[in-house]
């Protein structure tokens, strides 16, 4: 019988013992319902889909496995409650909007091989004091960090082009604002959507 959330066969989807649904390496869903605090994600799962927890108001933690390529689309926004997000060093793309407003995050450590930060990525998360991106990153998207309590940020040289702002001046969220840094959104769709090939053959 299809899976109603990607169409595949049950061998390639499956549902784990609190509910949350697996499809071909992605997770697909975790349920509204569960009313756990901490959740790791299943060992073979190469990307966490779109609105994958944007559901669930009850977690505070959640463990990546080594493995995980991919954090889709709006994949934690609004989670209030998230406090702690453990990322694998395997971990290559963080996408639009992947943690906007999860306003209880206080930090969060970049991994090693990270290349590129969607827009809005970690805009609204007013308790982030200090992020450190790697040098490995070669796409940050426009306000990323907007409208966070950043008073430190590591951005090591990175060739970026001019465009957009990422850190936007707004003293009702932050006091300080380190520096601002402009960039190009034409890498979304020059180097990024190179490696999002490279993810389709993963």
């Amino acid at each position: 019988e299809p899976c109603p959330h990607c169409g595949g066969t049950s061998d390639l989807c499956l549902t784990d013992e609190i509910g949350a649904v697996y499809c071909s390496g992605t997770l697909v869903l975790y349920p509204e319902q569960a009313t756990i605090t901490s959740y790791t994600v299943r060992e073979g799962t190469t990307t966490i889909g779109e609105w994958a927890f944007s559901d669930n108001y009850v977690l505070e933690e959640v463990i990546l496995p080594e493995g995980v390529v991919m954090i889709g689309t709006g994949a934690f926004e609004g989670r209030y409650n998230l406090k702690r997000v453990v990322l694998p060093d395997s971990l290559l793309i963080i996408g639009e909007m992947a943690f906007y407003y999860c306003p209880a995050l206080e930090g969060i450590e970049l991994p090693p091989r990270l290349y590129a930060i969607g827009p809005s990525a970690f805009a609204d998360n007013w308790k982030m004091t200090a992020i450190d991106i790697p040098e490995t990153v070669r796409y940050i998207g426009s306000e990323a960090f907007c409208n966070t309590g950043l008073t430190e940020v590591w951005l090591r040289p990175i060739d970026f082009e001019m465009g957009y702002t990422l850190f936007t001046p707004n003293e009702q969220f932050s006091n300080a604002r380190p520096l601002t840094i402009h960039v190009s959104e034409e890498m979304l769709y020059d180097e990024v959507g190179n490696l999002w090939h490279f993810i389709d053959e993963y």
